[in-house]
């Protein structure tokens, strides 16, 4: 079992617990003593760590991650298939026109790495690719998980985005989703598998939202506000942490679990910071900090 900053939460949040039950009990009894803060801590902190110990094989397990194509999917194709998994790699382009992914994950040539064709906007390759499931899953084997993994987003003013493209976030991101777990489910009950969720050129889509953007629009705000906002875009896209590993770390964790947990965040110090201002505090202050 790794020790990841989600578990170290958990411990904190008993040692919160224990803190105002045990101030709730002196409350009442005048002679429960602070010791028993420390004996409670450290009996709810052990019962977790207990319970997030436990873990099933991967034998004779398979998992459809959708959005295969770059990125998280393709790393996690990668990451299952060499812990033992079945892989059904969902991609938007599995004859490789698109980006590398399909490509660089047929070239592996195993018997349990599939690449499937899977648009989550398209019911038809929806329907299609659970068929395809069906029939590669060897008799024995389950489909013990699905990671929703597939995401599109954009950026800038509410007045720069075309309905089009609110349109095709919504597609993807909600109504694609919500189409691949329903279609996967009764795959996902029969196993009591798990279902993952999860939120994925800046230059060419820049061009594309100035083109599509009303002229009046486009004098009110003028070209160097959005040319300014497009470079804010690219240093955040740039400036999020290279390593992979913590989230992937989370996504097996959600897979192999016996008990997983509901939500897991593969945050470092700065951003778990950045969190707990933005949700416990004033909104003042994280604009102060953050937003200038």
């Amino acid at each position: 079992m790794l020790w990841t900053w989600d578990k170290t939460d958990a411990v904190v949040r008993c040692g919160l617990v224990s803190a105002v039950l045990t101030v709730a009990a002196r409350a009442v009894i005048s002679s429960c003593c602070w010791s028993s803060f420390f004996i409670l801590w450290g009996a709810l902190a052990t019962l977790y760590v207990i319970s997030a110990f436990p873990q099933v094989s991967t034998k004779g397990r398979a998992v459809l991650i959708t959005g295969c194509d770059s990125g998280f999917g393709l790393h996690l194709a990668l990451h299952l298939h060499k812990l033992g998994f079945r892989v059904f790699a969902g991609c938007l382009q599995a004859d490789g026109r698109g980006r590398a992914g399909a490509e660089s994950l047929q070239k592996l040539k195993s018997d349990r790495l599939h690449v499937v064709q899977l648009d989550v906007t398209s019911q038809a390759q929806v329907d299609k690719a659970v068929k395809e499931v069906k029939k590669i899953l060897p008799d024995g084997e389950v489909l013990w998980g699905l990671v929703n993994n597939a995401g599109w987003a954009t950026y800038g003013d509410v007045e720069w985005v075309s309905l089009d493209t609110v349109s095709r976030i919504v597609d993807v991101n909600v109504l694609g989703l919500i189409a691949v777990t329903k279609a996967f489910l009764p795959l996902l009950r029969r196993s009591k598998g798990t279902s993952i969720f999860t939120e994925a050129s800046i230059r060419e889509m820049a061009a594309k939202m100035w083109e599509s953007m009303d002229p009046e629009v486009k004098a009110d705000y003028g070209r160097e506000r959005f040319e300014a906002r497009v470079q804010l875009m690219k240093s955040y896209s740039n400036s999020g942490d290279t390593d992979v590993t913590p989230v992937l770390n989370a996504f097996t964790e959600g897979l192999v679990q016996r008990w997983p947990q509901v939500r897991y965040n593969p945050m470092n110090v700065y951003f778990r910071t950045r969190v707990f201002i933005a949700t416990h505090l004033p909104e003042c202050i994280y604009e102060k900090i953050y937003v200038g």
